[in-house]
């Protein structure tokens, strides 16, 4: 998945990896349920994050866990 990311008023192109990905029938809800990982790699210092340098290191692996609902 491609989308923008937004760091300290900084936008940049960042692309999301699905690690897993699944959907169920949930017993309760009466309705489908989707959810997965998804990652990604960034550097800090490309929206101005430069911190702690150099005991703080520059690459980021950020992970979003996401769940919904269908209607």
């Amino acid at each position: 998945m491609r989308g923008e990311f937004t760091l300290r008023g900084i936008g940049e192109p960042l692309s999301l990896v699905a690690r897993s990905f699944a959907c169920r029938r949930d017993a309760t809800l009466q309705r489908e349920v989707c959810g997965g990982d998804f990652a990604a790699d960034l550097k800090r210092g490309r929206f101005g994050a430069t911190f702690g340098e150099p005991f703080v290191g520059d690459d980021v692996h950020l992970v979003i866990q996401v769940e919904g609902i269908a209607h």
